[in-house]
């Protein structure tokens, strides 16, 4: 029988809001006693509510101590099997989609009720990351589960070291992945070196918007002679382009990823179309300014500028830069796609960012079009946390 914890007042609130983490502020009792990992009870008395939960005493007084799994009312239950039941359901919505249920996050955390379990699927390969105590208590089952499911693809548990410190969890040793990479996304293909994959992993994050962005160029009336693809990575954004009407596309990132990006041309049947340049992003784009050359279209896909509140402005700074800078190379009546999944700057401010770059360097700008995240990682509204991701599409007159 699990454990029951009373809520205290601020706390039932929180949960009725919709709230998912709770602070030791949030509960009548202290929970020091508990195991690490513990599942419980939290009970809200005066409306006779219980939610299920887990609790983890020796996280920082930073970092929500119970992580809540279900608010529905759950009675006499064994973890293991409510467990695999959300994993289950969770693999279902996935399935709902066309072309999500083998190549998709499977598991995206606390948007599937399970906090701290994230999941991936490829065409060759599963990797399962643990990020809380709660969950972690059942690493070998969880692991055994996608075994089973998915006999076809080798599974490998890839701790993130950062979060599961937070968590006072065991880091355990690098694990050895065997093969490189296999993906699948729009129609486009991708192999990963299996010693990038480990350090990165893949963004399925922007799959929609790589589809809409795809879509939007097929609707001009002239082909996009030159792109850019900057902060390329695998060359996810490039590659989708590719496929429309853009005829060549420079793929930019400080990575070593001139034989990844040769290497996916070449499967997409794309050789001679594309090349790649390693450098710092900032200092290229710098470069081709001083050159006053010029583009017909031009994705920014950066990585975060900042992981918290305090360095937000200092994020909105880089972004401006970044963009005053592309638009500078944007040939008339050019296509500008700008992303960001830097949490702290919303999709408000992101936009504002853009609108003051244009305003600065004297460009035109017309939206057209732009997106969130795709299906396999679920939100409920634009202000919710985990709606991190930001997509548009300007016309550069």
């Amino acid at each position: 029988m699990l454990k029951v914890v009373n809520l205290s007042k601020e706390g039932s609130l929180k949960l009725f809001k919709g709230t998912k983490e709770l602070y030791p502020k949030d509960i009548e009792s202290s929970v020091k006693s508990c195991i690490p990992g513990e599942w419980l009870f939290l009970k809200n008395e005066k409306k006779n509510l219980a939610y299920l939960g887990f609790v983890n005493p020796l996280v920082p007084s930073s970092t929500p101590i119970i992580q809540i799994i279900a608010t529905e009312e759950v009675k006499d239950i064994s973890e293991w099997d409510y467990l695999k039941n959300k994993i289950e359901e969770s693999i279902f919505r996935r399935n709902s989609f066309k072309g999500y249920g083998e190549n998709s996050r499977l598991v995206y955390g606390q948007s599937d009720q399970l906090p701290g379990l994230i999941v991936d699927s490829y065409l060759n390969t599963i990797i399962v990351q643990i990020n809380t105590a709660g969950i972690d208590r059942f690493r070998e089952e969880i692991k055994d589960y996608f075994k089973i499911s998915y006999p076809e693809k080798k599974v490998y548990l890839l701790d993130n070291e950062q979060y599961r410190q937070r968590e006072k969890l065991p880091v355990f040793s690098s694990v050895n992945i065997e093969d490189d990479i296999e993906i699948l996304e729009n129609k486009i293909k991708y192999k990963v070196q299996k010693e990038k994959f480990q350090k990165v992993g893949y963004y399925y994050d922007h799959r929609e918007n790589r589809l809409k962005a795809r879509a939007l160029v097929e609707k001009f009336n002239k082909p996009f002679e030159n792109g850019l693809d900057l902060f390329c990575y695998i060359g996810s954004w490039g590659l989708n382009l590719l496929g429309s009407q853009v005829k060549k596309m420079t793929f930019v990132d400080q990575g070593d990823f001139e034989q990844t990006i040769k290497t996916n041309l070449k499967l997409n049947d794309f050789e001679g179309r594309g090349d790649f340049e390693r450098a710092n992003v900032f200092e290229y784009l710098q470069e081709k300014v001083k050159g006053k050359e010029k583009f017909d279209l031009i994705c920014s896909d950066p990585p975060a500028f900042c992981k918290s509140k305090k360095e937000e402005r200092k994020a909105y700074e880089g972004y401006l830069k970044l963009h005053k800078n592309i638009l500078k190379l944007m040939s008339k009546n050019g296509l500008f796609i700008a992303c960001s999944c830097t949490h702290y700057i919303d999709h408000e401010s992101f936009q504002k960012n853009i609108e003051e770059a244009a305003l600065s360097t004297n460009r035109k700008i017309q939206l057209l079009d732009c997106g969130v995240q795709g299906f396999d990682h679920p939100t409920t509204n634009l202000n919710n946390k985990h709606t991190y991701l930001k997509y548009f599409a300007y016309l550069v007159e």
